[in-house]
């Protein structure tokens, strides 16, 4: 949908209300400015870093323990199933 800049920004900006699948295009001041609706963005995924943070100075945890950690870490955060370790 096209819009002259006359009609106003604010009808420009209402429109992605009424039908957020359709961008709408407004002309101002001679530039083509699109107003567009667009997805929340999703949570961050923690870094590997960031895990680790987490988990603190080693506390003597055997390489078995870790891997349960780090397991349990990667299936509680990965944005796709992950099977087990």
């Amino acid at each position: 949908m096209n819009i002259e800049a006359t009609q106003g920004l604010n009808l420009a900006i209402a429109q992605p209300k009424s039908d957020p699948t359709r961008p709408v295009r407004v002309r101002l001041e001679g530039m083509e400015i699109e107003i567009r609706a667009v997805e929340e963005a999703a949570a961050p995924i923690p870094s590997a870093a960031e895990v680790f943070a987490s988990l603190g100075p080693w506390a003597g945890e055997t390489a078995d323990e870790l891997k349960d950690i780090l397991g349990k870490t990667r299936r509680r955060t990965a944005p796709r199933p992950v099977g087990d370790l």
